[in-house]
């Protein structure tokens, strides 16, 4: 089987300086933002495959359990299991432009209870039977961070209200956590926070009325330091109370922030830990989806495929053109060269992949 696995395609690196980095597709705007280096892809519509979560793992021993009870909290409707899933490690090429098929996969599935530690590349989700895993893990649509609750804009105005906090409820949530950050204990300069901003219940009913005074309630605040609230209210961290009250970074935090501690010092009780559970999965989904590929990013004009493929089958050989060595051009490249291995066939030939 042909190796479809080594092409370029330009991701900024933590340092902030474009790098070379090797992946078999065009890797999306915001995975390169988040400097993605796991890709999981749904196969719902095998043969083809779609990206369903992308994570940084230099951030967090990202396990195969973390990972797949996570892709289960992730879905809208609450009703996958992690034991329903597996993930695998997969080869994918181009079938044609922002249009993938998996080729290959090595066979070593990943558990819903595996504690090993992922390496980077790329997955597919797959049934506990190994076969394609066929229903849609993950949003429509990736949601907005706290801060920024995707509402309809003439509703802008009540959900400022919404989310202000009451000085009964500021001064209460003080009292219960000694007036320290509920994250790291510490003692100077801490503001009162939605654990679960109400506003964000817009997302969990399809009907009006919105029971939003079922969010505003003592349980759903925390007390945090005041140079961690941005970042918690831009998702950039979240705790997943199912894993013992796991703190999960997403993305690196200001050089002034405080140290997080692993876990949190104090777990809720039982009775109030539904609004951490609502928070990491509206975290979750917004953190995890990218984009299903990056057609999205390459919109303009002169990223046209079919122009670009038919000057490419006119001079096949000559390359010079800076063009050629864009994300873009890459993918054109592979397009062609798969075909040309398989007769012009725009579907791969996959009789070594077993996946019934």
């Amino acid at each position: 089987m042909a190796d479809h696995t080594k092409s370029t395609s330009a991701q900024t690196g933590d340092t902030g300086v474009p790098e070379q980095t090797v992946y078999p597709f065009i890797v999306p705007k915001l995975a390169q933002e988040r400097h993605a280096n796991v890709f999981v892809f749904g196969l719902e519509s095998y043969p083809t495959v779609v990206i369903r979560a992308a994570l940084n793992s230099r951030l967090h021993n990202l396990t195969g359990k973390m990972l797949l009870n996570w892709l289960s909290s992730y879905c809208e409707t609450n009703r996958i299991k992690p034991s329903d899933m597996s993930l695998e490690k997969i080869k994918i090429a181009p079938t044609d432009l922002f249009c993938y098929a998996i080729v290959d996969r090595d066979g070593h599935p990943i558990r819903h209870d595996s504690e090993a530690i992922l390496e980077p590349g790329l997955y597919g989700i797959f049934s506990k039977e190994k076969k394609p895993f066929l229903r849609v893990v993950g949003p429509r649509v990736p949601y907005s961070p706290f801060n920024h609750v995707n509402l309809d804009a003439t509703l802008a105005q009540e959900q400022a209200v919404l989310n202000e906090i009451p000085a009964e409820l500021r001064q209460k949530a003080l009292e219960r956590s000694g007036g320290r950050c509920e994250f790291t204990g510490t003692l100077d300069k801490v503001q009162a926070c939605w654990v679960f901003p109400p506003s964000a219940a817009y997302n969990l009913y399809l009907d009006d009325p919105i029971p939003y005074h079922k969010y505003q309630v003592l349980a759903n605040v925390t007390i945090v330091a005041s140079a961690l609230v941005e970042a918690f209210l831009t998702n950039k961290f979240s705790v997943d109370i199912e894993d013992g009250g796991r703190i999960i970074i997403f993305e690196k935090l200001a050089p002034n922030a405080p140290m997080l501690p692993t876990h949190l010092p104090t777990l809720p009780p039982l009775v109030d830990r539904r609004f951490w559970r609502l928070s990491f999965r509206h975290t979750l989904q917004h953190r995890l989806p990218v984009g299903h590929n990056a057609a999205a990013d390459l919109e303009e004009p002169e990223y046209d495929g079919q122009q670009w493929m038919a000057e490419l089958r006119e001079n096949p050989n000559d390359l010079r053109d800076k063009k050629w060595a864009t994300p873009f051009g890459q993918e054109i490249i592979r397009i062609y060269r798969v075909r040309q291995e398989n007769g012009g066939q725009v579907w791969l030939p996959m009789k070594s992949l077993e996946l019934s």
